[in-house]
């Protein structure tokens, strides 16, 4: 993905920093009055945002390109302005990170056991998230794509 660098803010002086590509899932749950939204506390000793709340996502790795669903990225794809195979990455980085961090995979049917196993994997392996992708259902293709924000 090509994102030039832009200012990251008047706080920093102005300092240039490469925009990393990157996805969230807002996951929003119906409720008698509104909605409820998942979020997750970061940990303390993170470097970054360390203590936060926030949605679960994070940056776009090299393996997230072989997680596709068609439905999903047609959908979603005009809206974000970018290639299909970007958009095909940034769906499959929001849902792997959504896994990796919280251990929900959004769309699977599956054994609990099974994916509780592959999780302890692709923390040690992400390369493992492609393979590990064919061997589950997924619904992917419900998610709907929001808005691209780039965050200081």
């Amino acid at each position: 993905m090509n994102f030039a660098a832009r200012p990251h803010g008047d706080y920093t002086g102005r300092m240039e920093q490469p925009i990393l590509p990157a996805s969230t899932l807002v996951l929003l749950r119906p409720e008698t009055r509104g909605f409820s939204a998942l979020l997750m506390q970061r940990p303390s000793r993170s470097s970054f945002m360390g203590g936060m709340h926030v949605f679960p996502g994070g940056k776009v790795d090299a393996v997230d390109g072989r997680y596709s669903t068609d439905d999903c990225v047609a959908a979603c794809r005009p809206r974000m302005g970018v290639s299909e195979a970007d958009a095909a990455a940034l769906v499959s980085a929001a849902v792997r990170e959504t896994f990796e961090e919280m251990g929900l995979l959004i769309g699977a049917v599956g054994d609990e056991d099974a994916l509780d196993k592959a999780r302890a994997r692709l923390n040690d392996d992400v390369a493992f998230w492609g393979d590990f992708c064919t061997s589950f259902q997924r619904e992917a293709a419900k998610l709907v794509y929001f808005d691209h924000w780039i965050t200081p």
